[in-house]
């Protein structure tokens, strides 16, 4: 399958969790200890493919630059929370291979998220689920093929809150597991690898106008 369509068809998914979480947002109690929130980032860093064909091994080392889109969940209790989350985007990775042209394309996640308040504003966290990594094998003849390859992901970041909006830094490695790419030629190509990542971001509050949080850091008498 087409890399484009295959995003598309997730960018469409999670456009439409998107869509549900901001209607259940718009009947969220204000004075409640849940946030619904949806956000953009931009990333850099790095992805590592190791590729097999028969005998032969090679890797080779992408840019990790990119973007995209994310969305989630948080319960607070006092100092504490804890979430889900899960984003989608691209980056342009394009490296040569044993001989073939290795592209990385689209990348997601699935993560839950835990962290501790060190202040009423400020949100330190660690997060840890599962990561999709879209690659598309192609040889010097033409053939290609398309693979999604999935994995563990962890890592951690921070978040200062004001009002509704969220600024955000995030680091994130994944370990993606092995699988193979059939091309129309008849070769198949193993591939394997990981993925570091660093966020920088901003997400906004959905159905919320700010007063629990006002309240809660004795701005509201």
């Amino acid at each position: 399958m087409n890399p484009m369509t295959t995003f598309v068809r997730r960018a469409l998914a999670t456009t439409g969790l998107v869509i549900a979480m901001t209607a259940s947002a718009s009947a969220q109690n204000y004075e409640g200890t849940h946030t619904v929130r949806v956000g953009a980032f931009l990333q850099g860093g790095s992805t590592t493919l190791d590729g097999t064909f028969g005998a032969l091994s090679d890797s080779g080392t992408f840019g990790n630059n990119g973007g995209g889109v994310a969305a989630g969940i948080d319960w607070r209790h006092e100092h504490f929370m804890w979430g889900i989350e899960g984003d989608i985007g691209l980056t342009n990775g394009q490296r040569s291979v044993l001989g073939v042209k290795y592209d990385t394309d689209y990348f997601a996640s699935l993560r839950g998220r835990l962290g501790v308040y060190a202040r009423p504003d400020w949100l330190i966290y660690a997060t840890g689920g599962l990561g999709f990594r879209g690659v598309t094998v192609t040889e010097p003849l033409g053939p290609s093929n398309s693979r999604t390859l999935y994995g563990g992901t962890f890592g951690g970041g921070t978040e200062f809150h004001r009002g509704n909006t969220i600024l955000f830094a995030e680091y994130l490695r994944s370990q993606y597991g092995s699988g193979d790419v059939l091309l129309s030629s008849g070769n198949s190509y193993g591939v394997k690898g990981h993925s570091d990542a660093f966020r920088l971001g901003v997400k906004f509050k959905l159905g919320f106008d700010g007063y629990y949080d006002e309240v809660r850091d004795g701005l509201r008498k």
